[in-house]
């Protein structure tokens, strides 16, 4: 009776017990192995992440790989269900092979990451049908080129309305269009991670642009922080609760003052000449922000320690006082030994998931 009643666990117990073997998929097929109520919960630790395309060696490898994982699919429908993210790189799979995947239908599919490729037409299509998904909750896509503009455009066509969040790097400035009607409502963003945010310009402002900025509350910016000013994300800053940025020597002053409800703030200098750009960021905070934390990342070698130590510890933060240096020990050990003040300032790992986990905790 004892024996029985072991294997009468609740689902939502076993799978919970589960987890704690997901970084070892050996570990979860011999735990399937065990008894038919243990089947589910290994699966869905087993397939809630794919990943087609990354840590191969070859074109033709990946393209086994990935004809096998459609075979399985296939072969067990039911498996598609435990897929909540799907990690592609385009350039290593065929375009056949691309869209065998785009197009199988994924019940509870929750974020998608694309990375790395060319955005050609057959690929645009093929992601558009992923990015149409109703479940769809998360979107990062990088890719190196994009040869014809309404390709991209098209691609968002059918945008899913449950997207709230987008990542999106591409070097190439898209350049004034006209994009088709929109035949879906705007998907509202939380959050908006842009790694060139020059060449989405007149996409991300244009009338039919398939995303709705009035719920924003994270913001990320690599290249050309000056987007708080463009007409569509102007007039929210005062929503903004995260904000990451890069200075960058020739950038126009970022004015921290108009984002009233920002609580965390990362700021990257990866050059010695980006630091008066950052000083001068940081001097427009006032006592009305409601900042909790400022991050810095990069580096400060050469930067003098009076002036770093009296830019922070001078700051009118209404809360309490939390500086974080991202960067090694080393390296921190190196700052700081210049600071005349260093109680309020300490060290972090580098933390490349930073904006992501901040945004996603709210």
């Amino acid at each position: 009776m004892a024996h029985n009643a072991t294997w009468q666990l609740a689902q939502e117990l076993l799978i919970h017990i589960v987890e704690f073997l997901g970084d070892s998929h050996a570990d979860l097929r011999a735990c399937a192995l065990v008894s038919r109520s243990f089947v589910h919960a290994a699966q869905s630790q087993i397939f809630q992440e794919i990943s087609v395309g990354f840590g191969v060696t070859s074109v033709p490898h990946a393209h086994r790989l990935s004809t096998r994982l459609l075979e399985t699919l296939h072969n067990s429908p039911h498996l598609a269900q435990h897929i909540h993210r799907l990690r592609l790189q385009p350039r290593r799979i065929s375009s056949q092979t691309l869209s065998d995947i785009c197009s199988f239908p994924f019940p509870r599919l929750r974020a998608m990451f694309c990375s790395n490729f060319i955005l050609s037409p057959v690929a645009a299509i093929a992601l558009r049908q992923l990015l149409a998904l109703p479940t769809l909750h998360s979107v990062e896509i990088v890719c190196r080129d994009i040869p014809q503009r309404p390709v991209f455009i098209d691609m968002w066509s059918l945008c899913s309305p449950s997207i709230k969040h987008l990542d999106f790097t591409c070097d190439v400035v898209l350049g004034a269009f006209d994009p088709p009607d929109r035949l879906t409502a705007p998907a509202r963003l939380t959050s908006l991670r842009v790694g060139n945010a020059g060449a989405v310009r007149d996409w991300v402002n244009h009338p039919l642009c398939p995303f709705d900025f009035s719920a924003l509350t994270g913001l990320s910016v690599f290249i050309h922080a000056e987007v708080v000013h463009w007409p569509k994300l102007a007039s929210i800053r005062q929503n903004i609760t995260v904000f990451a940025f890069t200075a960058h020597p020739d950038m126009n002053v970022i004015d921290l003052s108009a984002f009233g409800s920002l609580e965390y703030l990362r700021i990257g200098l990866f050059s010695l000449a980006a630091w008066p750009t950052a000083r001068a960021a940081l001097s427009t905070i006032t006592p009305l922000n409601k900042i909790r934390k400022i991050v810095l990342l990069g580096t400060f070698f050469g930067v003098d320690g009076d002036e770093l130590d009296r830019t922070l510890t001078s700051l009118p933060l209404h809360y309490a006082r939390v500086f974080e240096l991202e960067m090694e020990p080393e390296y921190y050990d190196r700052t700081v030994a210049s600071l005349p003040s260093t109680s309020d300032i300490r060290r972090t790992d580098d933390d490349p998931h930073w904006f992501k986990r901040m945004t996603r905790a709210l």
